[in-house]
């Protein structure tokens, strides 16, 4: 088998290798056809029928979402070099990496959380769960948008009939089975439970801490403290860490938070107007617009590294 990175890849040319995941790796690519560059997310050595199921799945959820704050799937790719698919290339760089376990100036947070729940509403709307919402599958482009992305573990928020979920290649594991980050993942989701909506409107709180705060809410030595941790433990206090956070954007993140998804808003639309609100009376402007050109220093699209039963857990 051909190595992509020598050659191309279907009808696209390889220009260089972005990183791997936990199933596969990320390339730019020149789109000779319609003269742009591509995102292209290629599974390992030919990947397995049950890979190149949850990759068609993957792109099949995120193709039914049209918002500007979701990544943009433009093809599949099937060929004897491997099963690929083809994004909209971002110049920019992930969440992760732009803040670096650093706070955020309050307004540059409340942007980027208040575009991701809009996004997430979109997806939402549509019955999807995201099921792996976190820094490092949230890309912010040099225009300073972010965009979500890696819909490899996005699931119909309401069961489907086995022969339909088969046919649309999103047959799901089984009762009980982890799948996620282990520090973002909702108590549910860290439990094997069916989830809904609202495991997406943990991470979406855990996002938030993390970007306001500068640390993770839940994150432990271990996979397991981890675990433990989202299920049982109650973080820190925003404020404590964030004393100039408004005390409407504590309150907010720590329903995001509850352990209880009955507690939690009752959309990420909701989540997304609050913090729009909370964002309307503060000026981060100088501080803002330092960080956000730390955006245009970065060309990357993130590979997908979900932890899988047997996987290597983050």
């Amino acid at each position: 088998m051909s190595t992509p990175a020598q050659g191309r890849l279907g009808p696209y040319s390889i220009d260089r290798r972005l990183g791997s995941g936990g199933m596969g790796e990320v390339y730019r690519a020149w789109d000779q056809r319609l003269e742009r560059y591509v995102a292209l997310k290629r599974l390992r050595s030919g990947g397995s029928p049950d890979e190149r199921a949850s990759l068609l799945r993957e792109a099949r959820a995120a193709a039914r979402v049209r918002h500007p704050g979701i990544v943009q799937v433009h093809d599949v790719v099937s060929a004897p070099e491997g099963d690929a698919i083809v994004m909209e290339w971002i110049e920019g760089g992930t969440l992760a990496e732009l803040a670096r376990g650093r706070s955020l100036p309050l307004g540059t947070a409340l942007e980027i959380v208040s575009q991701v729940a809009e996004a997430l509403q979109a997806a939402h709307a549509l019955g999807l769960v995201h099921r792996d919402l976190k820094a490092e599958n949230v890309m912010l482009g040099a225009d300073g948008r972010p965009k979500v992305l890696d819909f490899g573990l996005a699931r119909p928020a309401r069961p489907e009939p086995p022969e339909a979920a088969s046919e649309a290649g999103t047959a799901s594991l089984p009762e009980g089975s982890v799948v996620g980050t282990f520090r973002a993942m909702s108590p549910e989701q860290a439990r094997g439970l069916r989830v809904d909506f609202r495991s997406d409107l943990f991470a979406l709180g855990v996002l938030l801490y993390e970007l306001v705060g500068g640390r993770s809410p839940f994150a432990g030595p271990t996979p397991t403290d981890t675990l433990l941790r989202v299920c049982l433990h109650e973080p820190e206090p925003l404020l404590a860490l964030r004393p100039d956070a408004p005390p409407a954007l504590a309150a907010l993140v720590a329903r995001l938070l509850e352990k209880d998804p009955s507690r939690r808003p009752a959309s990420a639309g909701e989540v997304a107007a609050e913090l729009r609100r909370l964002s309307s009376g503060r000026v981060d402007s100088a501080p803002e617009a330092s960080w956000r050109n730390a955006a245009t220093s970065h060309a990357s699209v993130a590979p997908s590294s979900p932890a899988r039963p047997g996987s290597r857990a983050r």
